[in-house]
């Protein structure tokens, strides 16, 4: 009987410690179960209203002379919200679930469908079901000029994080000569791996992972003629325009916060996702 008595307080003793601990780890912020949260991978980001320079600034960027697509000019964009991280596999289940999304295409470097992806960001995505998607969560794809500034801020920064050249602390991407995918995953990463890349609003993975749809069409030459009030892209175009690079990204340019990418809006790319805005 004293046996049992003393093993019961014992037992209590190490239970009482182990909730001592725990409770100081989440007040440390330190690893330990007290201190897991879920994240809200919908959650959004304020960008307040105001002007940016879109574009390529020559100042800090020596690619500017090739990027005739890039034109440096003001823009003044109304207040909005933009979502803080890519659109997840987990977010997506729910737009198919209730009817409203198609399933995404598979095979290759496509992740749909396959195990422990539900934090990566969806790739394999139309634009046409990208839009769907936001419009099922009440939110809708944000222009170029949105997204640009959700990226970058207002003091033309090169990358979303500074003027610092990418590294995988800072971006999902390759190294120079290849051979480091995806930093070295082969593949992408969840949504918010890199919190030091993060832009100033605080919006993650707007430079690697996956480029991202946005509403407006493609031309080379609108950035010329952009009227400065809040900017909704050339009226019609062969192509849309994604922004922000991937995980395939080697080159330091494909990197930069001006970089567009024209593609087909009824085609999927293992390169391709999306992420949402809403108006203020």
């Amino acid at each position: 009987m004293m046996k049992t008595t003393n093993k019961a307080t014992a037992l209590k003793k190490m239970i009482k410690a182990c909730s001592a601990s725990l409770f100081s780890a989440a007040l440390l912020g330190l690893p330990g179960l007290a201190s897991a949260k879920v994240t809200n991978y919908g959650e959004m980001v304020d960008v307040p209203s105001g002007s940016f320079t879109m574009g390529c600034l020559n100042s800090n960027d020596d690619i500017c002379y090739y990027a005739e697509d890039e034109k440096a000019h003001k823009v003044y964009l109304n207040a909005y919200k933009i979502d803080k991280y890519e659109v997840t596999f987990a977010r997506y289940k729910k737009c198919l679930d209730a009817g409203k999304c198609s399933p995404l295409a598979v095979g290759g470097s496509m992740n749909f469908g396959r195990k422990g992806v539900d934090n990566f960001p969806i790739n394999g995505v139309t634009w046409h079901q990208a839009k769907a998607f936001c419009e099922f969560e009440g939110k809708r794809l944000p222009t170029e000029a949105e997204w640009e500034k959700a990226a970058r801020g207002t003091d033309g920064r090169k990358y979303p994080w500074g003027n610092q050249k990418p590294t995988c602390d800072l971006a999902v991407m390759d190294s120079q000569y290849a051979g480091n995918l995806g930093c070295g995953t082969g593949n992408v990463m969840d949504v918010g791996s890199k919190p030091k890349g993060a832009s100033p609003y605080g919006a993650m993975d707007m430079a690697g992972n996956v480029w991202e749809w946005t509403a407006d069409w493609h031309s080379n030459r609108y950035y010329h003629s952009s009227p400065e009030n809040n900017p909704q892209g050339p009226s019609s175009g062969v192509y849309k325009t994604t922004r922000g690079s991937d995980f395939f990204a080697r080159a330091y340019w494909e990197l930069r916060s001006t970089s567009r990418f024209p593609y087909y809006p009824n085609n999927v790319s293992p390169a391709i996702g999306v992420r949402c805005a809403k108006s203020a």
